[in-house]
């Protein structure tokens, strides 16, 4: 059995079920991005497997010449935060033999005022996120930007490829990692 995380998010990993179809390419994006959680010592946020008991939402970010990144907040009931940033020393995109997805090199946990939980949650509902449609995006040589939550009564998964400057959902992705106190230089940003 394989433990994972800290906290309310250690539980054996079983592949997450982000609500995509049972055709051959959602297969692949569910065993790649429950494998690159696994690495990270994520938990799925799925209500049908695990229920995280807060609200909580988690951008991984799965960028092709940098290593995997993930950053969860979870809200308390005071409505202040916590966000959990991970990073492994693997490759996102193509697993090396070996340790496949790499190991855990970085795990930091910030603390984040109410107004500031307040203000990411306005851009995310602003955004469409609990209501534009699935799409699927895959491409080459760019990133897979990956937005989950759970706020307590729903599950909600949604991704895009390498979005364009300006576009609603990056911006919400870069204000959860802003969050988390990640440095990023702008040409890493893709």
């Amino acid at each position: 059995m394989l433990l994972m995380g800290t906290g309310s998010f250690a539980q054996k990993k079983p592949l997450c079920d982000f609500g995509l179809s049972e055709s051959r390419g959602d297969q692949y994006e569910t065993e790649w991005y429950s494998e690159q959680l696994a690495a990270l010592g994520e938990q799925c946020l799925s209500p049908a497997q695990f229920a995280p008991k807060r609200p909580t939402y988690r951008f991984l970010w799965l960028r092709s010449f940098r290593h995997p990144v993930s950053a969860r907040l979870e809200i308390k009931e005071d409505g202040s935060g916590t966000i959990f940033l991970r990073e492994t020393d693997g490759h996102s995109v193509i697993a090396p033999k070996g340790n496949k997805w790499g190991k855990l090199v970085r795990q930091t946990e910030v603390s984040v005022a109410k107004p500031e939980v307040d203000e990411f949650l306005k851009q995310l509902s602003k955004s469409g996120f609990w209501s534009s449609a699935f799409t699927r995006q895959l491409g080459n040589d760019g990133a897979q930007w990956i937005m989950e939550s759970y706020d307590g009564s729903r599950y909600r998964m949604q991704q895009k490829w390498t979005p364009p400057d300006g576009d609603t959902f990056r911006a919400v992705c870069l204000k959860l990692m802003d969050l988390s106190k990640f440095d990023v230089k702008s040409e890493e940003i893709y």
